[in-house]
């Protein structure tokens, strides 16, 4: 059936569902129709005011109003579009609703979640129905876990076309950044934590490498890095990534997802470089105790109301526009082809670069193209809890080229 709008941008008032507004406003084609959505009639006039003065075509830019716990309301929006895209977290609290109607009315959605047990509920619950609808649910469209699994998927492809074979390891670094973390994106961190702290199973599941493929049996030598060690194949010191427990189950969906295509036993681990020599190795070590020092705190109720409510920024909170433009990453990825015969071992290197602050400048980008990709491009993927790789495949990463980032790779002999 035809639809009113290509994409509806759920949650266009809070800090970075504006960014994304503005993402569209600016980069959008005219012929794309869009309509942004919320709670407050009032706020969503605000931000069209102020889309307006980037693009005056959008004084008139549709507002649709709805509740995140008002079934009707959010029915009657879903149903007038091909791509829903929320910025409405933390998502187990505020996105149930919203998937379940997307899944029954067969709609497309994006989000820019890392709320690992909330897409593991999903995948249990609505895998199937999704792919009996057609509906497309794919989260995690940001920094998490887009430069991961789309990183992956640049080198497996690569791989792939060069040599006929895909690298059975891939290891990503996190090489360099200046930004940000959302609070939204701590809020949920932290919700996370505080439930983990309570539960024993939970906590298993959390630490399962392959908690997002359901019945996969645990591979334990792929358990997230919690210490800091040099690493030799990228020549550097390394520590854990606070990421890496989103964005490597990610990965390994995807390989599950696209039929295996990387190899059943295929590895993928995620790290954080820290700068220096010697003192890469005290930075590596000290990191890597602050780090697990935070995962206590934020476990204990007193210190973890202490950090929500006096140190970490807090959900609609974010950095100047300066901080935004002048913020940035740079990761890199090692795939490795295993030899075969006379052939020696490939390595295959991946650069990932954003140009702007990753939890905001670049999430607004890549959530951004991720909902026009659904809107607008053909897929060729069917319905069901997907994620980027699986969903959009090659097609987002030359949309996100053209955007401005940087996704590049190269071979060679080991």
């Amino acid at each position: 059936m035809e639809k009113k709008f290509d994409v509806v941008l759920w949650g266009a008032t809070g800090f970075t569902g504006q960014l994304v507004a503005e993402y569209l406003a600016k980069h959008a084609d005219t012929a794309v129709k869009w309509a942004i959505a919320g709670r407050s009639q009032q706020k969503l006039e605000t931000v069209q005011r102020k889309l307006a003065t980037i693009n005056a075509s959008l004084s008139d830019l549709p507002i649709l109003v709805g509740d995140s716990h008002d079934k009707a309301s959010l029915e009657a929006i879903v149903s007038q579009t091909k791509v829903l895209c929320t910025t409405v977290g933390p998502y187990a609290k505020y996105g149930d609703l919203l998937v379940e109607i997307c899944v029954e009315q067969g709609i497309n959605y994006c989000d820019l979640t890392g709320e690992v047990p909330w897409i593991r509920k999903n995948v249990e619950t609505l895998h199937d129905k999704a792919q009996e609808t057609g509906a497309r649910i794919v989260h995690c469209c940001a920094f998490d876990s887009i430069p991961s699994d789309l990183g992956n998927l640049m080198v497996q492809e690569h791989a792939l076309a060069e040599y006929g074979r895909p690298c059975d390891t891939v290891k990503f670094a996190m090489y360099s950044a200046s930004g940000g973390i959302s609070g939204g994106t701590i809020a949920s961190l932290l919700e996370i934590v505080k439930e983990a702290g309570k539960d024993k199973e939970f906590r298993k599941m959390l630490a399962n490498p392959y908690n997002l493929v359901p019945g996969k049996k645990p591979d334990w030598s792929q358990t997230d890095q919690t210490r800091g060690r040099y690493d030799e194949d990228f020549g550097f010191w390394t520590g854990p990534f606070m990421m890496a427990g989103i964005n490597t189950r990610i990965v390994r969906r995807s390989n599950h997802l696209l039929g295996n295509p990387w190899g059943k036993d295929f590895k993928y681990s995620e790290t954080m470089r820290i700068p220096g020599g010697v003192t890469g190795r005290i930075g590596a070590h000290a990191f890597s105790t602050g780090f697990g020092l935070f995962q206590i705190l934020a476990a204990i109720g007193p210190t973890r109301r202490v950090l929500e409510t006096a140190v970490l920024p807090k959900p609609g909170e974010g950095p100047s526009e300066e901080k935004r433009e002048s913020g940035y990453f740079k990761t890199k990825l090692l795939g490795f082809i295993p030899a075969q015969g006379s052939e020696p071992q490939i390595k295959v290197e991946g650069v990932v670069v954003g140009q702007k602050d990753p939890g905001y400048g670049e999430t607004a980008k890549m959530l951004g193209e991720s909902a026009l990709c659904l809107a607008l491009d053909e897929q060729t993927s069917g319905g069901g809890i997907l994620t980027p790789a699986s969903a959009m495949g090659m097609t987002l990463v030359h949309r996100l080229r053209n955007a401005g980032m940087t996704f590049m790779v190269e071979s060679g002999p080991a």
